[in-house]
């Protein structure tokens, strides 16, 4: 159900509406894609929150999260209903509609800042290398990255740049950047590789030689599959239920 009232004491204005979730004793739910811009309060119960990355979390009556579309999943612990209502978060980002949220679990990012107008875009991860030729080879020929740059701008400078097949973000293996140089192999951990079909991914990077562990299930419809490269720095693939098939 969806009705303009109140969110953390604060009354909405007109054009914001909450969505209430109730929950029975024990019951889950899934906070899928559609989450991802919304605001989430514990206005009844407690419940306790499961993420793909923060583990689990004990919320109470009043306590507020963002979830910004990884697999999250609520649970009703309690012995009574639980409630939760979210609002989106993108209606709040007027100057005159901001909430303060005191208690607010922030999974991937607080309320943006009204001033803020710039789009800030994370497109290239420094990968440490102890032999770049030995981590280029690995990327390509057997994780199947696609070189964009192969370039030595400077002596003793060098720049790889490689892109995931279908990733908007690339990693780039150096030498001589001094920005870089602190960085030490095998210390880069947890990229993640979403995948349509973590079955047929972790199959075609075994076929290649790349030693993948095994599928785990971690719940709420996500599953990984970890595997390193020849430093030790650490990738997984990542399969989300809610977006496989034609939602990839």
């Amino acid at each position: 159900m969806t009705n303009p009232v109140t969110l953390l004491g604060r009354t909405l204005p007109d054009r914001m509406a909450r969505t209430v979730h109730v929950l029975e004793p024990g019951q889950s739910l899934t906070c899928d894609d559609g989450w991802r811009n919304e605001l989430a309060v514990v206005e009844f119960g407690d419940v306790e929150l499961h993420t793909a990355y923060a583990g689990r979390l004990r919320l109470r009556e009043g306590d507020s999260f963002c979830v910004p579309g990884f697999a999250t999943c609520i649970i009703n612990r309690g012995a009574g209903r639980a409630v939760v209502a979210t609002v989106r978060r993108t209606t709040l980002l007027h100057a005159n509609d901001h909430l303060d949220a005191d208690r607010t679990t922030s999974l991937s990012h607080p309320f943006q800042d009204p001033g803020v107008i710039v789009d800030m875009k994370l497109e290239l991860v420094p990968v440490p290398a102890a032999d770049v030729e030995r981590s280029k080879a690995f990327y390509i020929d057997q994780v199947g990255f696609v070189l964009d740059v192969d370039v030595q701008p400077a002596d003793g400078v060098r720049i790889v740049q490689l892109t995931p097949p279908g990733s908007a973000c690339s990693i780039v293996l150096s030498t001589g950047l001094t920005e870089l140089a602190d960085m030490s192999p095998g210390t880069i951990k947890g990229l993640h590789l979403v995948v349509n079909d973590i079955e047929e991914a972790r199959a075609e990077l075994l076929d290649r030689g790349v030693e993948v562990a095994d599928i785990v299930d971690v719940g709420g419809g996500v599953r990984y599959a970890w595997f390193a490269d020849p430093d030790g720095n650490s990738l997984t693939l990542q399969e989300m239920a809610w977006r496989t098939g034609d939602a990839f």
